[in-house]
């Protein structure tokens, strides 16, 4: 999960990465595949930073 954040991270803060800053981001916070596997809490409190830092809506499903 950390590569994933720190990946998330420095897409958004890159102006020069080509990638626009996206409207909203989806979460899957519940992995039910193979049974419940839930998303950490400090990922989920660390993505919820980055997107109210940069107005992005964050949708957990």
């Amino acid at each position: 999960m950390k590569a994933l954040t720190y990946y998330f991270e420095n897409l958004i803060n890159d102006v020069e990465s080509g990638v626009r800053k996206p409207a909203a981001v989806i979460l899957e916070a519940v992995q039910g595949e193979g049974g419940v596997n839930p998303a950490p809490v400090e990922w989920l409190q660390r993505i919820r930073k980055v997107t109210q830092e940069h107005g992005i809506l964050p949708d957990y499903r």
